[in-house]
This record gives structure tokens, sequence and C-alpha cells, in this order.
């Protein structure tokens, strides 16, 4: 692989790109769009969900402002329901 990758992206002006930087990348974007560690972990081939979080798990930070938001919203609706 080393040996297509690294004469492509000279060719295309991005010499120092290394492959990692694309796995980076491509599970930045993942976390992103919302996918959850389980499916970036399959998508990568991280054999352990550890792996994926080790190396990852700082791009998940403040995604679950969605999910605090539906807990909150979900027990403000208890309250009111219940006396």
């Amino acid at each position: 692989m080393v040996r297509h990758f690294k004469p492509a992206t000279a060719r295309t002006g991005l010499a120092g790109l290394r492959f990692h930087d694309l796995c980076h990348t491509c599970a930045a974007l993942l976390i992103e769009l919302g996918w959850n560690p389980k499916q970036i972990q399959d998508r990568l081939g991280h054999t352990s969900i550890r792996t994926t979080l080790d190396r990852y798990g700082h791009l998940f930070e403040g995604h679950d402002k969605e999910l605090l938001e539906t807990l909150d919203a979900r027990f403000r609706a208890d309250e009111i329901s219940y006396p």
C-alpha cells in the first residue's frame, strides 16, 4: 500500500499525508454525523471498542448535548404528569 500511497500523494500535492490521516478524518466525519462508537469501530477495523475510544474519544466531546436535552425534556414531562 505504501508504495502506491506515497507516490499518489506526491503527484496530487499532498506529500506528507499519511494513511492514518485518512482514517482519522473518516472517524472524525462519522462522529460528526452522529454514528456511534461501535459502528465506527467496525468501519475502521479496530478489534476493540477501547482502541476506538482511546484514539478518537476526545472527538465525542459535546455530542451528548442532544441526549441530555432529550432526557431533561422526558424528566420534565414526567414531573408534570405526576403529582
